[in-house]
């Protein structure tokens, strides 16, 4: 049994409370934490995504902390879809998710003490509350956190978000508060209801079809890191912003410049990419999804 053994938190994610875990015990990272106490991985490496989803022996470790299984059960990733999972009762794309790295506000940090899952979801790059990037590279080495990083949670404790400072544009601050507005509250945007999720869908969905259509450029590195998420997901703001022109603009665009090759016909003959994305059964359920079928079907008419 381990010496200190914290209770998980409402809300918390499984990689959360197995990094505090690893902070009240001296262990250097999770992966020391799980295969000390003979919990193995291929590769003797450690898959990130698996330990959002719980794959691996969470009766054990609940064992060893002390909890009921059930807790630890609760804050793990559920499969939804092969594309999709939920958590906390809302269904998430996993391209919305960085599963890879981590991100945080070292300020946050220090006030709640755990890893929010907010700062998981690809467009968020900024803490509102205290006006600070999130911190995702270290300090010192100038790697890309995981979760997998050494002391993680002292190198976390001891960072200053103004150490990697940059000029946040009025876009990026606009699409932050979106995103932390709709942690507790719908947004309504065309009378539609649109949760978190569904806002990561039409973030992800209008910088897809912006890049394809204008071919922005963007950085040459992982598509994880924070500075790509900022330069690919600068131009959604004013798609929120203009609905539904902005959005009609862009089809627009692909009704001059089609997305389909020669022997198409009719409506996907244009829209090919994004009317597959619109209508696919896997995103029926999305509210951000929803909103694009109906004015997309508003455009034709």
């Amino acid at each position: 049994m381990l010496l200190s053994r914290p209770f998980p938190k409402k809300h918390e994610t499984l990689p959360s409370y197995l990094l505090r875990i690893t902070e009240a015990n001296g262990y250097k990272n999770i992966m020391q934490l799980l295969t000390t106490e003979r919990i193995q991985f291929s590769n003797n490496r450690l898959p990130s995504k698996k330990i959002f989803f719980g794959e691996f022996d969470l009766e054990r470790i609940a064992s060893l902390a002390n909890v009921e299984s059930s807790e630890l059960h609760s804050l793990k990733l559920l499969p939804y879809s092969s594309n999709h999972c939920s958590i906390n009762g809302r269904i998430y794309s996993n391209k919305s998710l960085n599963f890879a790295n981590v991100r945080i506000c070292p300020e946050c940090y220090r006030e709640i003490k755990q890893f929010q899952f907010i700062n998981v979801l690809m467009p968020k790059t900024y803490c509102t509350r205290h006006l600070l990037p999130l911190v995702s590279i270290h300090p010192t080495s100038g790697k890309l956190l995981t979760w997998g990083t050494h002391y993680l949670w002292r190198e976390i404790r001891h960072s200053d978000g103004n150490h990697f400072h940059f000029d946040i544009t009025d876009a990026e601050y606009k699409t932050n508060v979106l995103i932390e507005n709709a942690e507790h509250h719908t947004l309504d945007i065309a009378a539609h209801q649109i949760d978190l999720p569904g806002l990561c869908d039409l973030l992800s969905f209008f910088s897809r079809f912006q890049q394809l259509a204008f071919k922005n450029r963007l950085p040459n590195i992982p598509h994880s890191h924070v500075n790509y998420c900022r330069q690919y997901y600068l131009p959604t703001s004013y798609y929120l912003e203009n609905w539904p022109n902005s959005y009609f603009d862009l089809l627009a665009y692909f009704e001059k410049n089609p997305l389909g090759h020669a022997g198409i016909t009719g409506v996907r003959k244009c829209f090919r990419d994004l009317y597959d994305d619109i209508y696919t059964p896997e995103n029926r359920h999305s509210s951000g999804y929803q909103l694009l079928r109906s004015s997309f079907e508003n455009y034709l008419n």
